[in-house]
C-alpha cells in the first residue's frame, strides 16, 4: 500500500493518525511496531525450552504477550483499511450522483 500510494502519510493509512499527506518520508510506526514484534518473537524462540513447569508457564505466558501484540497489530490494520475503503466508497458514491 505504502509503495502504490507513497504521497499517503502510512501513519494515517494504518491508524487514522496525523495528516492524510505525506510531508515527510519518516520511518513508519507501523513498520517499528512489526519490527518490535519480530524481535521479541526471534528472542522468545532463541531461549531455551524451561525445564520446570513454572519456567515453561513463563515462557508460554511471553508467547501469548507476544501473540497478542501481533493480534492487535492485524485488527487495527484491518480496521484501517475498512474505514479507508467505506471513506473511497463514499467519495465514489457522491461523484456519481453529483457528476
Amino acid at each position: 500500500m505504502a509503495q502504490a500510494f507513497p504521497e499517503l502519510n502510512l501513519d494515517w493509512w494504518l491508524w487514522g493518525t496525523g495528516a492524510m499527506k505525506a510531508e515527510t518520508q519518516n520511518p513508519s510506526t507501523a513498520a517499528t511496531r512489526a519490527n518490535d514484534l519480530r524481535s521479541s518473537a526471534l528472542s522468545l524462540q532463541s531461549e531455551p525450552r524451561g525445564k520446570t513447569s513454572k519456567a515453561q508457564a513463563a515462557q508460554a505466558q511471553k508467547w501469548a504477550e507476544v501473540f497478542d501484540r501481533a493480534l492487535l497489530e492485524r485488527l487495527d490494520l484491518m480496521h484501517a483499511v475498512v474505514e479507508h475503503q467505506d471513506r473511497v466508497i463514499e467519495l465514489l458514491t457522491h461523484e456519481i450522483k453529483n457528476p
